[in-house]
């Protein structure tokens, strides 16, 4: 009988489709009281004597950069589920924001293919507008064609960056901008548009993932997926505009776990403070630096960096990732050299170590319970032990690896 293969993969299926323990291996943030900093966006910001998420009413001012910063902690009590928290922000009738999300054609920022944009007021996503965009050449790989199902032949009569992004922009005017992952997104705007000679224009923006992270600490995923399973979102995912309607969703359900109808009043209650996008500006800087070690099983040799200088800014520097099943579009070789160039480590063992567990194709014949790796479960036990541990799925991987 052939053996079943169980797909945590780039084609959207949700993690709690495959993974119901996620939920029951949650755990919860208790302690009376805060880290000597908390991260605000990229800055670490200096906090005295505050809950992370859970404490007395309090009113702190701290400061950033030398300015000093108004910075609320929600009272003990007073943090909500997320599908609670989503139907307060629709209460509140929270909006004046817009979520975006880009596909691309190709591995290389300056790609996009396909953008979403969805706007919301009054406590609803009023409006969804999508574009089709004729990427450079009208070039494709395959790796990107599967993830969202966009090919050449749809593109070929649609207009470049250049002609599609003032409507874009005008859409966008001047509200704060959302997105999942945004660093991937404000890169594709940044690149997409200085390799067609558009000027960047300036954006102020927040990530939905880093919010949920600070809303709702403890969980074993943050994909889009499985933060807006659990807001009660249903979409179809790596379509832009469902994508963008998706992270729009989320935005209010962050304003109601903030108290806020405000997303930037919202966000700073959950410890985030905006990011700003500005004209000419990189998402990303780099250093040059010594080489980082595989550590792997023993069919492995070290890996060192193939390229000039490491992103200090992407997602994946200083951090140890661990890969589990079979990955679609990389080797295992591949992937680990993706990962050292990034400035991250490759772990052959689950570990405390260990920062992102990314989950391929599980073979049900191989896994310790037909569903899970023995990786997996592990992973399940040491989160809800409190380790700093996220699963990713390959396309979540993938998108780190823009940056």
């Amino acid at each position: 009988m052939a053996a079943t293969r169980r797909r945590y993969d780039v084609r959207g299926a949700a993690l709690f489709d495959t993974c119901p323990a996620l939920e029951e291996s949650d755990a919860k943030v208790n302690s009376d009281e805060l880290p000597s900093t908390v991260a605000c966006g990229r800055q670490p910001v200096s906090v005295a004597g505050a809950v992370r998420t859970t404490n007395r009413a309090a009113r702190k001012t701290i400061r950033n950069n030398g300015q000093r910063s108004s910075w609320t902690v929600r009272p003990k009590g007073e943090d909500m589920e997320p599908q609670d928290a989503l139907a307060r922000g629709r209460d509140l009738r929270a909006g004046g924001f817009v979520a975006i999300d880009f596909e691309t054609a190709t591995r290389s920022r300056g790609s996009a293919c396909a953008i979403g944009l969805a706007i919301v007021q009054d406590g609803a996503v009023a409006d969804v507008r999508r574009w089709l965009v004729r990427p450079p050449d009208n070039r494709y790989e395959s790796i990107n064609v599967a993830i969202h199902g966009i090919t050449p032949s749809r593109t070929a009569d649609a207009l470049g960056i250049d002609a599609v992004w003032p409507e874009v922009a005008d859409t966008i005017g001047s509200a704060t901008v959302l997105a999942h992952n945004a660093a991937f997104d404000m890169g594709v705007i940044r690149a997409s548009l200085s390799s067609a000679g558009v000027p960047v224009p300036h954006l102020t923006y927040l990530c939905t993932c880093s919010l949920a992270r600070h809303a709702w600490p403890g969980w074993l995923s943050y994909r889009l997926d499985d933060v807006a399973h659990r807001c009660g979102v249903t979409f179809k995912p790596h379509e832009a505009g469902d994508d963008a309607t998706a992270a729009a969703s989320l935005g209010i359900a962050y304003c109601g776990a903030g108290s806020s109808p405000s997303i930037v009043e919202a966000s700073r209650v959950l410890g985030v403070l905006p990011n700003a996008l500005p004209p000419g500006s990189s998402t990303s800087s780099a250093v040059s630096r010594s080489p980082a070690p595989f550590y792997g099983s023993r069919s492995y040799t070290k890996f060192t960096p193939t390229v000039a200088a490491l992103p200090v800014d992407g997602p994946l520097f200083g951090r140890t990732v661990l890969f589990t099943g079979t990955l679609d579009h990389f080797s295992r070789e591949e992937a680990a050299q993706h990962v050292v160039d990034a400035g991250g480590r490759v772990a052959g063992a689950m570990s405390r170590k260990v920062n992102y567990l990314v989950c391929g194709i599980q073979d049900a014949a191989l896994v310790k319970d037909g569903v899970h790796s023995t990786k997996i479960l592990k992973a399940m036990e040491l989160r809800a032990a409190g380790a700093p541990i996220e699963l990713l799925s390959e396309h979540d991987f993938y998108q780190m690896l823009h940056l």
